[in-house]
């Protein structure tokens, strides 16, 4: 798992936002609160639609 926190805080640190699935797992590695928090009990078209838009500014930058 370090190399998953190791990226994280990399892409970080290069003022990078990520999304990340079972954010309690990394957040004791990490040492930093999430910016935001999308939960859902099952997947829905308005969760899809949020995770395309948050991947598409992320690669677009």
């Amino acid at each position: 798992m370090y190399e998953v926190v190791e990226f994280v805080k990399t892409v970080l640190a290069h003022g990078r936002r990520v999304v990340i699935e079972h954010f309690d797992l990394l957040y004791p590695a990490l040492g930093v609160n999430a910016d935001m928090i999308v939960a859902s009990a099952k997947r829905s078209s308005l969760l899809d639609r949020i995770y395309s838009g948050l991947c598409h500014k992320v690669s677009t930058k």
